[in-house]
């Protein structure tokens, strides 16, 4: 199983396949007997793998719409007759990824019938075209070679034929696109319309945590046992609310009366006195806390 501690999992730099949907690899040892013992790691593991899921299945939909394999409502953007131009490395203490300046002779038809006062008047007035970070891919046919992500510097775009810049993620996927780029003048960029930078801090955190409050009541508590006290024990108040039989009002301060049923007021007790318990809330809602 690979755990938060034990590795990192590495969920851009590899492509998905596009062929199909396959199911998550769920950890084995959560059927185990001795998973009790890992269950908090195997819990951030799982969640990650699922979560991956469901970002690379976004992914793949992409794929599929570009290669005509698929439909969608929203038509896909590709950049084509791609050369490559100058590429940029790190420098100094901010460690950003590699960066290629393309040229672009295909895809950008909005930028390129425009002169250069009004490229840089439509760039300046239309931040969506061409996003910042906006995230995609490099393709050889239907090959993924790697994954990169917008750095939109204007001044590249105001070039004649203008140029994009991209960011491409991954020692391996930099060697590889390089290579491409020196072999093949009939790579393409896709625009991938999936939820990468909204996943990514949740992934990386997921790798990260080791520790999860209230573990043993939410992962490890057994069928039929009693949850553990809250160490906090406001026994006047609860004593006030046990007796309180028509309004809390007094209790709580407030303007106006407040009335509980017997099983509101038995969900509120638990509330204040176990570690986790189930609130009643109004109707049709159930609130944990």
């Amino acid at each position: 199983m690979t755990t938060p501690t034990s590795g990192r999992l590495q969920y851009i730099q590899r492509p998905p396949s596009s062929a199909q949907r396959r199911n998550p690899v769920i950890a084995a040892r959560t059927t185990s007997s001795s998973f009790h013992l890992h269950r908090t790691a195997g819990h951030f593991d799982n969640q990650f793998r699922l979560l991956r899921e469901d970002m690379l299945y976004e992914m793949r939909e992409e794929f599929q719409v570009a290669c005509g394999k698929r439909e969608k409502a929203r038509a896909v953007t590709m950049l084509q007759k791609l050369s490559l131009m100058e590429v940029f490395f790190a420098t100094g203490r901010r460690q950003h990824p590699c960066g290629m300046a393309i040229s672009c002779l295909a895809g950008l038809e909005a930028l390129m019938k425009l002169d250069p006062d009004g490229r840089k008047d439509f760039l300046k007035r239309e931040k969506s075209y061409l996003r910042h970070q906006a995230f995609g891919c490099l393709l050889l046919d239907q090959e993924i070679v790697s994954f990169a992500t917008v750095d939109r510097q204007v001044d590249f775009l105001l070039m004649d034929p203008p140029q994009i810049v991209l960011r491409v993620i991954g020692e391996e996927a930099v060697k590889k696109t390089l290579l491409y780029f020196k072999l093949y003048d009939d790579i393409h960029f896709l625009f991938v319309d999936a939820p990468v930078f909204a996943c990514e801090p949740i992934l990386r955190c997921l790798q990260e945590k080791v520790e999860l409050p209230l573990a043993k009541e939410l992962l490890e508590h057994l069928l039929g046992t009693t949850v553990a006290l809250s160490h906090i024990n406001p026994s006047s108040v609860l004593e006030d609310i046990h007796d309180q039989e028509t309004s809390l009002q007094d209790i709580l301060g407030a303007k106006k009366p407040i009335t509980l049923d017997p099983s509101q007021r038995e969900s509120m007790l638990c509330g204040l006195t176990k570690r986790v318990s189930l609130i009643q809330g109004p109707p049709g809602m159930l609130v944990k806390l």
